[in-house]
């Protein structure tokens, strides 16, 4: 694990519970479900 995944999930778990790490394109990302017909990507 990169010290930038490192960082990507720390960032995620400050953010709480209803964000995750994803990977989208082989780069982790910050994600949320919304649950309405739109998702967040960061």
């Amino acid at each position: 694990m990169t010290s930038k995944d490192t960082a990507i999930r720390a960032l995620c778990r400050s953010l709480g519970k209803e964000y995750r790490v994803c990977t989208i394109d082989f780069e982790p990302i910050i994600y949320r479900d919304t649950k309405m017909c739109y998702n967040l990507l960061t």
